[in-house]
């Protein structure tokens, strides 16, 4: 199981410049590194990654209800999202809209339990090297 932040540290850099807000645990499980008892408990996760089937790259789906939740805003979600979605990162079916709504970005997914979920879905071609800034 990845975790994008470990139980009683604290973040480096300061979440409220980024709009970001981190109250608890976030866990993104691994599929290709897990466990067959995390696999079964993926309900309990906020996302998942794996390698992108029949290509090559990374795709992490997490949770839309749990995206939303780390953020300060929805504004600043959606500024996230539009990013995501004009650097061609964002894997979604719908067309972008002038609401304030994220629904647009998100796209029923149905998770390796079998349970179908609202989800953010995010493609990454070269994996996370894709978000560093030289990248």
């Amino acid at each position: 199981m990845l975790e994008l932040h470990s139980r009683g540290s604290k973040l480096d850099a300061d979440p409220p410049h980024m709009g970001v807000k981190i109250p608890r645990l976030i866990t993104i499980t691994d599929l290709e590194t897990c466990s067959r008892q995390e696999e079964r408990s993926i309900r309990n996760a906020d996302g998942y990654r794996e390698p992108r089937k029949g290509g090559t790259g990374t795709e992490f789906v997490v949770r839309a209800q749990a995206c939303a939740g780390w953020f300060a805003t929805p504004m600043r979600m959606r500024r996230v999202l539009e990013w995501l979605d004009t650097e061609g990162f964002l894997d979604h079916g719908r067309d972008r809209t002038a609401t304030r709504s994220n629904m647009w970005a998100q796209k029923q997914v149905t998770w390796p339990d079998g349970t179908r979920v609202r989800s953010i879905a995010i493609y990454l071609p070269r994996g996370l090297a894709d978000l560093t800034l030289d990248g």
